[in-house]
């Protein structure tokens, strides 16, 4: 069995999209907290893809944060 990794960009958005989406966000109108399921930084990226491998269902989105 293989899992496939899916990286989502964005791109062919405008400003006023990002516009809107940022209004969005800082009304509180989209429930980020019920759609991104964890946060962590690079070093533990390998740690939660291992936990959404074992129980896939549990998570929507892992974030990663990568510092520049």
């Amino acid at each position: 069995m293989q899992k496939e990794l899916d990286i989502l960009g964005s791109r062919n958005a405008t400003d006023a999209d990002f516009d809107e989406v940022i209004a969005m966000l800082g009304a509180g109108g989209f429930p980020v907290e019920d759609a991104v399921s964890m946060v962590v930084p690079l070093e533990g990226a390998g740690e939660a893809l291992a936990r959404w491998s074992a129980d896939p269902a549990s998570m929507r989105k892992i974030m990663v944060e990568v510092a520049p």
